[in-house]
Formats: C-alpha cells, sequence, structure tokens
C-alpha cells in the first residue's frame, strides 16, 4: 500500500453553452463548500515557478565581487572554416596532381631554402630572392598563381606533423617548411613526440600566417590570413602562452595584454578593454584592471560581458582599497 495515496479525483465539470452571453459555462461540482475551497488552490503550480524564477533571476542579475578567471577567446566561424578548409584540401590536391610551373616551384624551393638557413646574412638573402621570385610568379602566372603551392605546403606541413606527434620522426618536409616550428613547439610544450595541444586548424592557420609572412604578402589579397586565422592563432596564443611567460604573473600579463593588442587590430568584435581587465587583474595591477572595466562598461553599457564586467570591476576596486 502506497504511503501517499493519490487523492481522489473529481469528474471534469460539464460545460455548457450560454446561448444569451456566446460563452460556455460550467456546472459548479458536488459539494459546493469543497469545490470553493479548491478554487483556492487551483494555479499553486503556477505560483511556485513564477517564485523560483525570480529568485534566480536576483542570484543570476546580483552585482557581487568576482574575481577575473577565464579571458574571452576569440572563436573562428566554424562553418566558415569548414568550407575553407575543403577548399584548401582540393586546391592542394589538385596542385599535386596536376604539377606547377616553373615559376611557382621557384618560390616554393626559396622558401625551403629560407627554412633551413642557419645563418642570418644567408636568410636575408633568401627573403629578398623569395619577393622577386614572387613578382615573377604573378606576372607570368597570374596574381593568384601562389595560393595552390600556398594550400600544398599547408597541408604537406599538417601531415609532416602528424608524423612528428605519432612517430617522434622529423621529416624533411617539417624541416623545410616548418623553419623553428619544432624547436618552439618543444619549447613552449605545444606540440612534440606524442603530444599536441595544436588541431589541425591551428597549424594551418599558424603555417598560413607564417607563409604570407615570409612571402611578402600579408597584407596582400588573396593571400593576406583570414579573420579565422588571426582568430585561431590570437586564441592558441592566450590559452597557451610560452613558456618564458608562465612563471612570472607580470610577464604573463604584459604577453596577454601585447597579444590582445594586436588581436584587437584585427578583430573589432573582441572586447579588448573587458580582457585587458582580467589580465591586469591576473598581474596584479588592480587599479588598473578596475579602469580597464570601467572603459568596457562605457563602450559597451548593454552587452554581453557586462555583468561580468561589473562583477569583476567591484573585485577590482576591492583589491587595490585593500578590501
Amino acid at each position: 500500500m502506497s504511503e501517499n495515496p493519490d487523492p481522489p479525483k473529481h469528474p471534469e465539470p460539464e460545460a455548457e453553452f450560454d446561448t444569451e452571453a456566446g460563452r460556455p459555462t460550467a456546472k459548479a461540482p458536488p459539494g459546493g463548500r469543497s469545490g470553493s475551497l479548491k478554487k483556492h488552490f487551483e494555479g499553486w503550480q503556477s505560483a511556485v515557478v513564477v517564485v523560483v524564477l525570480a529568485l534566480l533571476s536576483t542570484r543570476l542579475f546580483a552585482r557581487f565581487d568576482a574575481v577575473p578567471i577565464d579571458l574571452p577567446i576569440p572563436r573562428a566561424d566554424g562553418r566558415e572554416l569548414k568550407i575553407e578548409t575543403h577548399h584548401v584540401k582540393a586546391s592542394a590536391g589538385a596542385a599535386a596532381r596536376d604539377g606547377l610551373s616553373v615559376e611557382i616551384r621557384s618560390v616554393g624551393e626559396l622558401m625551403r631554402k629560407h627554412s633551413v638557413a642557419t645563418e642570418s646574412t644567408t636568410a636575408r638573402s633568401l627573403f629578398r630572392e623569395i619577393r622577386r621570385a614572387v613578382g615573377i610568379a604573378h606576372s607570368k602566372d597570374g596574381e593568384h598563381s601562389l595560393i595552390p603551392l600556398r594550400d600544398l605546403q599547408t597541408e604537406l606541413f599538417v601531415a609532416a606533423v602528424d608524423v612528428w606527434v605519432e612517430t617522434g620522426k622529423v621529416n624533411k618536409d617539417l624541416t623545410e617548411l616548418g623553419a623553428n616550428f619544432v624547436n618552439n613547439g618543444l619549447k613552449n610544450k605545444w606540440v612534440g613526440p606524442r603530444e599536441s595541444k595544436m588541431s589541425h586548424d591551428d597549424l594551418r592557420a599558424f603555417f598560413r600566417i607564417h607563409w604570407a609572412k615570409l612571402s611578402g604578402q600579408a597584407q596582400t589579397f588573396p593571400y593576406a590570413p583570414s579573420l579565422s586565422d588571426w582568430r585561431l592563432f590570437y586564441s592558441f596564443l592566450l590559452r597557451h602562452p610560452p613558456m618564458r611567460v608562465r612563471a612570472s604573473p607580470v610577464l604573463l600579463m604584459h604577453h596577454r595584454l601585447a597579444t590582445i593588442k594586436s588581436l584587437s587590430q584585427i578583430d573589432s568584435e573582441y572586447p579588448v578593454q573587458f580582457a585587458n581587465g582580467i589580465a591586469r587583474y591576473q598581474g596584479g595591477d588592480y587599479g588598473a584592471a578596475e579602469k580597464s572595466f570601467e572603459r568596457h562598461l562605457l563602450v559597451s553599457p548593454d552587452g554581453p560581458w557586462t555583468l561580468r564586467a561589473q562583477n569583476h570591476r567591484a573585485a577590482a576596486l576591492a583589491r587595490s582599497e585593500g578590501r
């Protein structure tokens, strides 16, 4: 037998149509007193829901000191990234299958030589040669002619990193395309044998930015890195800063502030002052952090970061006043 038996159910009142008023009416249930008592409790579930929502909203929108923990991370558009990757793979496949002109291959060979150059004078000389070769390729094959080379080298680089992670072997493509990538990857614990914090999207973004700078086309369409490339690049650096700055809160703060500044020059949607406030708070510069949060609230009083900025500002103000 159940300890909490279900209460007896009254039959639903029958509806009649009031022809004069033009609306349905209901017969009163038997036992008029109990029916009227029941009316006092009708809708209690809705009332409970309203009270709970009110309490939750009070909690959600209340201002309180909240220690800043996470920086806002720029996000690449997933759909655009998927389409772009599809085009890059198709372009690389066509270049590998159909081949490239002598002029375009010359650019690629010079880039490989530059990556393994040990003397700075040799590297500078090769850099100038690359620029000249790029101009020759453009004049002969067109302004877009180097895209297949870039895409092919991008995919060769990604594949070479995969081999390194899986087997520990650094092959020719990784040496000649990656420049100092292996040393930096190991030193900063970004990537190495049996471990990698870098996705294929991260690798492609890093390489395309490197390729654009090396070719002298970093500001030139269609070779300039896309917004997705830059967002991936700076997102990775914010999440995985270089080892040399990780041990010092002050060095880490300055690294983050420099990264945020560079990102803000490319991505107009990034909440610069909000991010500056978090970086400064975590670096111990509470007064400057409070000012950064204040500037964010002036620029974006009703934005998606407003409540956090208010709470973080209160925390920064409390710390700056020694509370």
